[in-house]
């Protein structure tokens, strides 16, 4: 090959290097180009993901806090009704107690009352009610100027409180000076246990056992069915067969019927319901109610 031939030769061979290298490039650059809009998508769709996850969480967290805000409020409104209902239920039992109207009292199985049947008395709108005490055990100084009735349920909550917690009290503060009676008033459609524990009561009473035997049954110690009452009569060494004659007779069951037909054709609906020496007041009361009652008959301040 002639020698002037050669730069030629290497001018093409260079030119289709040259060529080569650029269409290499090219293609690279064409590649990347074609990628990098795929790359942006891609990353801005995790970039949306994520966003959209971190909204989610953060509308979840609202919606948390929105939703224990809401819980709180109805909370507080709950509690703000309840002091309310308290409120009013207190003033209602002081208008009943100044002034005999019939109004619902708190801490009972029937928190209602409808006007009284029973021969009564009423001075400067002060309405006492003439409860008979006759044949009813008496708990306190037989001589006491103060009587309180409580028709009360052996299986009910708030006759249970106030056995347990305020009678106690008043028997200490007032020693000497009030006399309890208890008679029965077994709301038999919600506590069915409560007719046949009274019946065992009276049973206990006729060998002299009736208050200890009254203690003992709303203790919640033993509970209310067959077996109990044969363990109350046993701790209190009363006469097993003497009481068993007696709960397979007739006479309990009169007694427990007959307080409790006298109560529903009296009017009372409720347990406990109280008559402090005739004054009406319902519920199961804290005892500050009592004492405010009592101290006031004991200084005459009630009309008799």
């Amino acid at each position: 090959m002639p020698p002037n031939k050669k730069p030629k030769l290497f001018f093409k061979y260079s030119l289709k290097k040259l060529f080569l290298t650029l269409g290499g490039i090219s293609g690279i650059i064409i590649i990347f180009l074609a990628i990098v809009p795929i790359v942006q998508t891609e990353r801005d769709r995790f970039e949306a993901q994520k966003a959209n996850a971190t909204q989610n969480s953060a509308n979840a967290t609202l919606q948390a806090v929105q939703s224990q805000s809401l819980e709180i409020q109805v909370t507080n409104q709950a509690v703000q009704s309840q002091n309310l209902e308290i409120q009013v239920t207190n003033q209602a039992i002081q208008l009943e107690i100044l002034k005999q109207v019939s109004a619902p009292g708190p801490g009972s199985s029937e928190s209602r009352v409808t006007s009284f049947n029973s021969p009564s008395t009423a001075q400067n709108g002060i309405t006492r009610y003439n409860i008979p005490i006759e044949n009813n055990p008496i708990l306190g100084s037989y001589s006491a100027p103060i009587t309180i009735v409580v028709f009360g349920d052996f299986e009910c909550p708030y006759t249970s409180r106030w056995i347990n917690d305020v009678l106690p009290k008043l028997m200490e503060l007032y020693s000497g000076k009030i006399r309890i009676i208890f008679r029965d008033f077994p709301l038999v459609s919600i506590h069915p246990n409560a007719f046949v524990a009274a019946e065992s009561a009276y049973c206990a009473g006729e060998q002299g056992s009736y208050w200890k035997y009254n203690k003992k049954l709303f203790s919640g110690v033993y509970g209310l069915n067959n077996l109990p009452y044969w363990k109350i009569s046993g701790d209190l060494t009363l006469n097993q067969t003497e009481f068993l004659e007696c709960l397979s007779g007739d006479r309990p069951i009169d007694k427990v019927q007959g307080d409790l037909d006298f109560a529903v054709n009296f009017g009372v609906m409720s347990t406990p319901t109280f008559f402090i020496n005739g004054l009406l007041l319902v519920g199961s009361q804290p005892i500050d109610v009592f004492q405010s009652v009592i101290d006031k008959e004991l200084a005459g301040e009630f009309p008799k």
